[in-house]
């Protein structure tokens, strides 16, 4: 498939062989917040749903 000039296909697992384990942590890091984040957002959203539906105000 290559031709000449061109290098081969490149696997996953070969374009990450070059990165520092502190850019792999730091991808997992960012990856994690983001799935925090987004799961808060859910929750409170749900949640003011919910209390919204229910009719009860704060100090009320």
């Amino acid at each position: 498939m290559a031709t000449e000039g061109q290098s081969p296909p490149m696997s996953w697992r070969d374009s990450y062989k070059g990165m520092s384990s502190d850019n792999i942590n730091g991808l997992i890091l960012a990856l994690s917040s983001s799935l925090f984040i987004g799961a808060s957002f859910i929750v409170k959203k749900k949640g003011l749903k919910k209390a919204g539906a229910s009719g009860i105000r704060a100090g009320s």
